[in-house]
């Protein structure tokens, strides 16, 4: 507080109290701002969190966050449709082991010319996904509505619908398709859950191997009759470009 001498007008000592009492008050005020501060920048960031998270939550279609949804999730649709065939292990074997007899047969016992094209449709790869999916047992995918497509300007893109999910959701993985030692090899390049990109950490962690499982039957299969030298990705089919590699005692 400001100090009053007694011969001071009063005037004058008004004003220098008056003065005292404003400078107070600044800094009372001063010292309550930073605090006010601090704690609106908290709950602001609280907030920003929870709708980020309900945002990716609404994103992935398995639940209905109301007005999120809307506006972060749009249901997923596959490239074209596509009706189960043949499974791939079935053709890729019947057709090998004919192609072999033929062989056999036109060089008196003898395979003369090893070069072997074998083309895959995605009907095929189709039907193997979906008893690969009932066969599996995750509850939580719709293995009836399970498809490939094989494009060209893509790769290959696995479609797999929630089960009894009302927002249609799905998840969604494209890959590249190689070689490697003879056999093929695929790379997860995109995976989504509904409308929600998953980071390539995830897929490179968790899809890449349960996929790089699944594709080591069709390499068993092919393995018992040829090598694979390379694969080329058509409109709707896969063309596997080799040699047979039985030796016929």
């Amino acid at each position: 507080m400001t100090r009053v001498e007694k011969n001071t007008p009063v005037t004058k000592q008004l004003e220098e109290m008056k003065g005292s009492v404003i400078r107070e008050v600044r800094d009372h005020n001063k010292k309550k701002r930073p605090l006010l501060t601090c704690g609106l920048i908290l709950l602001l960031a609280m907030v920003v969190f929870f709708v980020w998270v309900g945002w990716l939550t609404a994103a992935t279609g398995l639940v209905e966050m109301p007005l999120l949804t809307s506006l972060a999730y749009d249901a997923p649709q596959p490239i074209r449709s596509v009706e189960p065939g043949t499974p791939v292990e079935v053709f890729v074997e019947e057709t090998l082991m004919s192609e072999l007899t033929a062989r056999l047969q036109s060089g008196n016992g003898e395979i003369q010319d090893r070069a072997v094209v074998l083309t895959i449709s995605e009907e095929s790869f189709t039907a193997s996904l979906r008893s690969l999916l009932q066969e599996s047992g995750i509850a939580i995918l719709d293995a009836s509505g399970a498809q490939l497509v094989v494009d060209p300007k893509i790769g290959v893109e696995f479609f797999v619908p929630f089960l009894d999910n009302p927002r249609d959701s799905a998840v969604t993985i494209t890959l590249d398709v190689g070689v490697a030692d003879g056999n093929v090899s695929i790379t997860p390049t995109h995976l989504a859950v509904g409308s929600l990109n998953v980071p390539r950490l995830v897929i490179s962690k968790l899809v890449a191997p349960l996929l790089q499982q699944q594709l080591e039957k069709l390499n068993e299969i092919l393995l018992g009759y040829a090598t694979v030298d390379s694969v080329t990705v058509g409109d709707g089919e896969l063309t596997l470009t080799g040699e047979l590699s039985v030796e016929i005692q």
